[in-house]
C-alpha cells in the first residue's frame, strides 16, 4: 500500500497552481448554482452567454463545441435540447448546408439575459466580498497569457519526468503503458 506524500514533499510549484484552479472552480461552482436555480443547466449557461455576446447573438455549431469544451456530437445533443427548449434555433447557411448556425431566440435571448444577470449578482456577492475589483483585475491580467498561449500538444521526451521505481506489488498502475499513451519515451520493460 502507497503512503501518502508528506506536504514538504510536494512540488510547490503544482501546489500553488492546483490551490489556483481548486479557488476557481469552487468559486465557479458557486456562481453557476446561481444560474441553476433559475433552473438554467451550467453547460446551457455557457452557450447561451456566448450567443448572447456574438454579432447578431449567432455562432457556428462548431465555433460554440470548441468554446464550450464539447466534441461536435456532444455540442449536437446539447443544441438539440436547447432548440426543443426553444432557446436556440439551428440553420445552415445558405451556400452550405455542412455549416450551421445557432442563433439565439427571442426566449433565449431572455433567458441569456436573467441568466447573466443572476451570475454577475453571484459574482458580486461570493467573489467581489472577497477579493477586491482591483484584485480580481489584477489576477484576470496575471492570468490572461495563460489563455491566450498556445500549448504544445505532446510533452517532448527530453523533458518527460523520470518516474520512481515501485517495489509495490499492490500497483494497479502499468507505468511502462501509461508513459507510451502519454508519449514520454519510455519503452516497456516487460
Amino acid at each position: 500500500m502507497r503512503s501518502v506524500k508528506p506536504a514538504d514533499e510536494i512540488d510547490p510549484d503544482h501546489a500553488q497552481w492546483s490551490a489556483i484552479v481548486a479557488a476557481v472552480e469552487h468559486a465557479q461552482e458557486r456562481l453557476l448554482s446561481a444560474v441553476e436555480r433559475m433552473e438554467i443547466p451550467a453547460q446551457w449557461y455557457a452557450v447561451l452567454h456566448a450567443l448572447l455576446h456574438a454579432a447578431d447573438y449567432r455562432l457556428l455549431m462548431s465555433q460554440l463545441a470548441r468554446q464550450t469544451s464539447f466534441t461536435s456530437g456532444g455540442f449536437t445533443k446539447l443544441a438539440d435540447r436547447m432548440a426543443r427548449a426553444g432557446l436556440i434555433d439551428r440553420r445552415s447557411s445558405g451556400g452550405d448546408r455542412r455549416v450551421v448556425y445557432a442563433t439565439l431566440t427571442r426566449a433565449g435571448y431572455l433567458a441569456a439575459g436573467a441568466a447573466e444577470r443572476a451570475y454577475i449578482a453571484a459574482l458580486r456577492s461570493d467573489v467581489l466580498n472577497v477579493l477586491s475589483a482591483e484584485q480580481l483585475e489584477t489576477l484576470a491580467t496575471l492570468l490572461r497569457p495563460l489563455d491566450e498561449h498556445s500549448f504544445a500538444p505532446e510533452i517532448e521526451p527530453e523533458a518527460a519526468i523520470e518516474l520512481p521505481e515501485d517495489d509495490d506489488e499492490d500497483d494497479h498502475f502499468d507505468v511502462p503503458r501509461i508513459s507510451r499513451r502519454l508519449n514520454l519515451g519510455q519503452t516497456d520493460s516487460a
